[in-house]
């Protein structure tokens, strides 16, 4: 019995810290660099991630940067990394060139509104899996 209660216990711990991941179709319009290793990607929400309703089709754009605190940031493991995230941004400008309809994820939130916008978010990290760009915006929050 007490072995079950860890296991379940480290379960709950390493779900927490990885992330719900979730994703949704997208139209991918145009990355633009900003300089700095930062992006802008506009897009067009075709569906929504987890499993929720879908209620139209909306156009966002995302800031797209890369965010870590020195001390959280090794280079190895499943940790975000200034690598992940360029790789990522390459994926992106593929995508884009084949102008078809992609997958686009999201780690817990993915993204957070921008104050006093309407449609624009930032981003503070970027991965792939399974050819999926997935968008996190607190990895280092937990």
């Amino acid at each position: 019995m007490k072995s079950i209660l860890v296991f379940v216990l480290f379960l709950g711990i390493s779900q927490a810290v990885m992330g719900e991941r979730g994703s949704y179709q997208a139209r991918l319009i145009e990355l633009k660099d900003q300089g700095n290793d930062e992006f802008t990607l506009r897009l067009v929400q075709l569906s929504q991630p987890f499993g929720y309703q879908h209620k139209k089709d909306e156009e966002i754009l995302i800031h797209l940067r890369f965010k870590c605190p020195l001390y959280e940031c090794p280079e190895d493991g499943d940790n975000p990394t200034v690598q992940k995230y360029l790789a990522a941004i390459d994926l992106l400008k593929t995508q884009i060139a084949s102008a078809k309809t992609v997958k686009f994820g999201v780690v817990d939130r993915g993204y957070a509104i921008i104050d006093g916008t309407k449609n624009e978010y930032q981003s503070n990290g970027l991965d792939i899996q399974e050819d999926t760009v997935y968008s996190d915006f607190d990895y280092f929050d937990y």
